[in-house]
Formats: structure tokens, C-alpha cells, sequence
């Protein structure tokens, strides 16, 4: 029945990520933040930033006599 396909892998994202032929990068960085680099990337520099801020504010309350 399959020898005219013979392409048994799993559909949709999941089989996609599992046996799609990527190279570089692409191996590292799951699919759905591949394809939304720049808004993935203003998020997580986002975050940093607040964090930063948040430990700042706590440094500095201790640093308070």
C-alpha cells in the first residue's frame, strides 16, 4: 500500500521538527521562534532589560543605610 509514498514521517509541526533537513542555526532555535526572530528576540531583550532594572532596584534598596 505505501510503495508508491514511501514518506511515513509524522505530519504537521511536530514531524516537521523532527525530520526536517536544517541546517546551522535553524537545529537550535525551534520553528515558531525561526520564524518571528526579531519579535522573539525584542521579547527576550525586553525581559533582560527588566530584569536588570529589577535587580538594580534591589541592590540598591540594600545598598540604602
Amino acid at each position: 500500500m505505501r510503495a508508491a509514498n514511501d514518506n511515513t514521517a509524522a505530519k504537521g509541526l511536530r514531524g516537521w521538527w523532527l525530520s526536517a533537513p536544517r541546517h546551522s542555526i535553524r537545529r537550535l532555535i525551534n520553528p515558531g521562534a525561526y520564524r518571528h526572530l526579531r519579535a522573539f528576540g525584542v521579547t527576550h531583550i525586553a525581559g533582560g532589560s527588566a530584569a536588570a532594572a529589577a535587580a538594580a532596584v534591589c541592590l540598591g534598596i540594600e545598598a540604602l543605610p
